[in-house]
Parts: structure tokens; sequence; C-alpha cells
């Protein structure tokens, strides 16, 4: 999608503002003044490399005059490495090209990377060991989410081991708590927060293990992925928790500019990601219209 076109319509229930907010990411593009909590994003592109996926680019918001430089972030839904995820060097082949080659990749971790014991009640806790950090680092992701409804499972000692194994892996983390997470790709200021789009020119939802549409908001002058659903899960019961996608999201000074979608499946039995064949390519890219 080209930010000057128009996007149609998407025939799904609009979810409400306190929907996005309460389980959403948010990045804000700004100018920068003081001392802030900043992490290193990648100074450019990190790879040359382009996959061999099928993708498809969708109009984007509104026209601005031609800025300076511009970015692109390649954004998943939820990851997990725990309970019957078993990742190999083939978990995310088929992705790495397209990840690697963005200059800043991201994913909700819905696993804390902990030896700690569990701590939760529920019977779903999705804690993995720590040293399952790698096949994050290989699949070429730097900016791991973790404002989620798993991130305590194994307590708050989980977590502090969680974000350290992150650090020492080299990898950004993202909450849970409200501070930003500041940085700068190609000159140009980011700000990724949690529960507030105020401002904001991109909002990423997580929670509900399926894909939800996207749609342009504020006369286009933001993008909204409402959720996209999972991109490493053991969930099987419905075909709509193995049907994901990756978004390319390219963005200037301006905000997000245009983005381009690679629909793909969870093979939950090989713990791996694939590519959709043409009739579920179908289905995934209805949330992109």
């Amino acid at each position: 999608m080209k930010r000057d076109e128009q996007p149609r319509t998407v025939d799904h229930p609009r979810r409400t503002t306190g929907w996005i907010v309460g389980a959403a990411l948010v990045l804000s593009i700004l100018a920068l003044s003081g001392c802030q909590t900043r992490i290193n994003f990648p100074a450019g592109p990190k790879h040359s490399e382009t996959g061999s996926a099928n993708t498809a680019g969708l109009p984007t918001r509104i026209s601005n005059p031609t800025p300076a430089s511009s970015g692109t972030l390649a954004l998943l839904g939820d990851v997990m490495l725990g309970r019957g995820v078993h990742p190999t060097p083939e978990t995310f082949a088929y992705l790495k090209p397209f990840l690697i080659s963005a200059d800043l990749a991201l994913a909700n971790l819905e696993s804390p990377l902990t030896n700690s014991p569990i701590q939760t009640e529920s019977p779903y806790a999705l804690c993995a060991p720590p040293q399952k950090v790698e096949y994050l680092v290989d699949a070429g992701l730097d900016l791991l989410a973790l404002s989620n409804n798993h991130s305590l499972d194994c307590g708050k000692k989980g977590l502090t081991e969680t974000q350290s194994t992150l650090t020492d892996a080299g990898l950004g983390f993202i909450g849970p708590g409200a501070e930003p997470v500041y940085g700068s790709i190609s000159g140009i200021q980011l700000a990724f927060l949690e529960l507030a789009d105020a401002g904001a020119a991109l909002i990423w939802g997580h929670h509900p293990h399926v894909l939800q549409p996207a749609e342009w908001i504020r006369n286009g002058r933001a993008l909204v992925l409402y959720s996209l659903g999972n991109a490493l899960f053991d969930q099987y019961g419905l075909d709509n928790t193995r049907r994901s996608a990756l978004v390319l999201v390219t963005f200037d000074s301006y905000g997000a500019e245009e983005f381009k979608v690679i629909p793909f499946l969870i093979d939950f039995q090989n713990s791996r990601i694939v590519g959709a064949e043409q009739a579920d390519a179908q289905i995934i890219m209805q949330y992109f219209k």
C-alpha cells in the first residue's frame, strides 16, 4: 500500500481504542532532547539478501514531501519457545532473509527465558530455557516485546533473567512497563512504548493469537496492526492459530509510509515456519486489504 492511495475497508468488527491501548505497543517518530534511555539499533540494513517468499504491497497513508531518509521495520506476532515448541536452525529459515534485511526486526516474546520455577497458577506456563535465545539471534530479530500476560509465568526473577538473557545475547526488549525505548535509524529518532497511542505513527497489537485487520487511522497518518497472530506457537486446534504474516513497514520522518505482507503458516509438528500455499495465503491477505 502506497501512502498516497486510499485503502479499501476491511469487513471485520472495528476494535475499540481501549483494546488497542491495552494490548499494543506503539512507535512514535520524534525529536529527542536531553538524556534518554536508549538501545543501539542497527545502523542500517543488516544484510542485503532478499527472500523468495511471496510479498504483497498495500497502499500507504497520505502523501508528504519526499523525506531525506527512510527505514524498514519487520514485525512478527507471538513467538513461543517453550512447551511443545522445539526450535531448530530451520525454525525461522523461511523468514530469515526478510528479518535480517530490515533495519529492525521485532516480535512479541511469549516465553520467559529462564531456569526459574513456574510461578503462575495457570496451566499455560510458557517458560523456556535461556539457551533458546540463540534461535532468536540466528533468525535476525533485534527487539522483543515483553509486555504480555506470560511475562511473569516464572515470577519476577524469571522476568529479570529473561531481560538479562536478551541483553547478553545482544537483543533489546520493550517492557513490561511504561518506560519508552529510544533509538535512531537512518537519522530518524524512534520511540517504542506500550499502552499509549497518542501521536503514534504505528500501533502493533498482540494477544488474540490470530490475525486481525490492519488499517490506517487519523486520515492515513498512522498504521494499526491490530494483531499479527502467532508467529511460532504450538496451538493447533484452529487453522487460524497457524496462519500468520510478517509485515514489513517502510517509515520516514513523517511516520509509516507503506507496508508489505509475507504470509506464512506454522508447521507446529516440526516447530518451524513455512510458506503459505495459495488458499491459505488468500485467507491471510484478506486481513490486509
